[in-house]
């Protein structure tokens, strides 16, 4: 994996990814715009203080995930993802 991959932590499965974003802390976020099999993901990172340290909490065209992990669309549409990072250790 490199650099830029570990800080915005995109991870990608066979069927679905994994967002994990490890990035500076005077940075209060980032977005991003990723096209991953069949589908396009805009995603919009944020840092959330009430959150616990590395917490990632994630919402996926408006629907809350059980986790920081997302499944795969393939439908060629545009989905977006709000993930909320707790503060780094």
């Amino acid at each position: 994996m490199n650099a830029l991959e570990h800080i915005l932590g995109f991870q990608p499965g066979f069927d679905n990814f994994k967002l994990d974003p490890c990035f500076p802390a005077v940075w209060p976020g980032f977005t991003l715009r990723r096209v991953f099999r069949g589908a396009t993901y805009e995603i919009e990172v944020k840092r959330d203080k009430r959150l616990k340290p590395r917490e990632v909490r994630l919402t996926v065209d408006g629907k809350r995930m059980k986790n920081n992990v997302v499944p795969v669309h393939g439908d060629g549409k545009v989905h977006h993802i709000k993930a909320r990072v707790g503060p780094e250790h």
